[in-house]
């Protein structure tokens, strides 16, 4: 009764001997209301079918694993709204013969927050390739290149997939080995960089001052550089 996830036991046959308060709660159902009844009953109609054989199959090979890996999962509330959920399967031997543990977990909330990031990070890669500033993405732990804009493949004369997991370093893009020191002296000291001047060589030999602006930024749980460049050379010569 203390667990914090829904407890569902039920027979071989499918039907509930056993739930906890929690699951009572997470499905809208009063003390009492689903033992006796069959698990689908807390299953969405259009899965009940395929539902029924794969509890048969799990009683042929009964083994602790988590249901429907690789598939969304939905509980059926008793007011018939529907809602994302995760489960895990355990056999257990009693003196009535074999049962199923499942332990069933909502998670409306993870799924909101995944949506919500995906979402956000689309609108960042519209907003970063659609930005008129040269902008790219390097990895922090080496300076390859992840991702670079169009802006940037005009500013510097390689296209996309000439950059992708090289270095700016081995294009020889950037030719001051001090200015690099420094760079990275000040990425360890704040993580960031604004309006830094460097010299940049594109891949028609042409020179072009620069102007740098870095950030730290996290995609997928690697640490990057979010990076993007002002071309300054003409209002140096002026």
């Amino acid at each position: 009764e203390a667990s914090p996830s829904g407890l569902v036991m039920a027979g071989t046959d499918g039907q509930i001997v056993l739930v906890n308060a929690e699951t009572e709660r997470m499905f809208g159902y009063l003390p009492q209301e689903l033992v006796g009844q069959p698990v689908e009953l807390l299953v969405p109609p259009r899965f009940r079918a395929n539902h029924a054989r794969f509890r048969q199959g799990f009683g042929l090979h009964p083994e602790t694993r988590p249901m429907g890996a690789g598939r969304d999962l939905y509980g059926l509330r008793k007011d018939g709204s529907e809602f994302p959920i995760e489960i895990g399967l355990t056999p257990i031997e009693t003196s009535q013969g074999m049962h199923i543990l499942s332990t069933i977990v909502d998670i409306t909330e993870r799924k909101r927050a995944e949506t919500a990031l995906r979402k956000s990070e689309e609108r960042f890669s519209q907003a970063f390739h659609a930005s008129p500033a040269a902008m790219l993405i390097t990895r922090q732990s080496d300076a390859t290149f992840m991702d670079v804009n169009e802006s940037y493949e005009d500013l510097v004369g390689y296209a996309r997939d000439e950059l992708i997991g090289k270095t700016g370093i081995g294009l020889d893009l950037y030719l001051n080995p001090p200015q690099r020191a420094e760079i990275v002296d000040l990425l360890r000291e704040s993580g960031s960089l604004s309006n830094y001047e460097l010299l940049l060589r594109t891949k028609s030999g042409e020179l072009r001052t620069v102007l740098c602006g870095l950030e730290s930024i996290d995609i997928d749980g690697v640490a990057c550089y979010l990076g993007s460049l002002v071309d300054s050379t003409e209002r140096k010569r002026a």
